[in-house]
């Protein structure tokens, strides 16, 4: 009678191996499947931020550039309308960069 109780036990840890075994498998799967999904969600949504950026970076680089335009045409006015001034402002920068660049 005992022996046949040991069997049954042996018989009943043998099948709650297999259903373990199963359900490790299956657990397994889900893990995997879950990752798979976040790294596509991450990736998704680093896509879109570097969008983003780079067209934050365009608008600001238009911004930069229309500056420049709208400086040089007040420059070019300024020379055109004061142009011996502008010759001797040149001239001085010139020089004071030549001899603070020959001091070092």
């Amino acid at each position: 009678m005992a022996e046949r109780e040991l069997q049954e036990d042996i018989e009943t840890l043998k099948e709650d191996m297999v259903k373990l075994r199963t359900d490790m498998t299956e657990l397994a799967k889900k893990l995997i499947d879950i990752g798979k999904t976040e790294a596509r969600e991450a990736k998704e949504n680093l896509e879109t931020e570097a969008r983003n950026l780079i067209n934050e970076l365009v608008e600001e680089l238009d911004k930069v550039s229309e500056r420049g335009k709208k400086t040089f045409k007040t420059m070019e006015k300024e020379v055109k309308e004061k142009p011996l001034l502008s010759l001797l402002l040149a001239f001085l920068v010139g020089f004071l960069l030549g001899n603070l660049l020959d001091r070092r």
